[in-house]
């Protein structure tokens, strides 16, 4: 079996941090990292399909960034050509946890499809869904509370939504 076929994408290298060849690696929203990074092994894919074996020497948080050093990558111009690349390691590991998502569902309201969800959101008050309504180009924030979410069913993928009439 070829290990390419066990490799996930699991976010991209978004910029440098610093001058001494240390990076912000971008966890991609549906994963949650489990900040067991030092020493771990990452392929980085570059815009023509490369991928680059990298270890990581050190990793740490700074204002909820995760900033890696990587082995022999030593300053800002080394790093440079990584900037972008995104990133996959070998699954299954102890790295990063699948974290539930709603987008996909499709939304019920008074017994009738009237869209899918096409992403989530959160800001200080709650999670948002943005449900994308059926042949049309419109879309439309919807908070996840007991007031619009009658319930969610993960067997059939589909959010029961009330009161909604003023959100559309």
């Amino acid at each position: 079996m070829d290990f390419k076929e066990n490799l996930k994408y699991v976010g991209r290298i978004s910029t440098s941090h610093g001058i001494k060849g240390e990076l912000k690696f971008k966890i991609d929203s549906s994963y949650q990292d489990l900040e067991k990074w030092d020493n771990q092994v990452l392929y980085l894919e570059d815009s023509k399909k490369l991928l680059v074996p990298v270890i990581i020497e050190k990793s740490y948080y700074k204002n909820k960034h995760l900033i890696i050093k990587l082995k022999n990558y030593n300053s800002i111009s080394e790093v440079q050509n990584l900037i972008n690349c995104l990133v996959q390691i070998v699954f299954p590991n102890d790295l990063v946890v699948k974290i539930k998502t709603l987008v996909g569902y499709k939304v019920d309201f008074n017994g009738k499809n009237i869209g899918v969800v096409s992403e989530e959101l959160s800001n200080s008050a709650q999670k948002l869904i943005r449900i994308n309504i059926i042949d049309s180009s419109k879309s439309f924030l919807v908070p996840l509370v007991d007031y619009f979410i009658k319930s969610i069913d993960d067997k059939v993928l589909k959010v029961f939504s009330q009161n909604i009439e003023g959100l559309m």
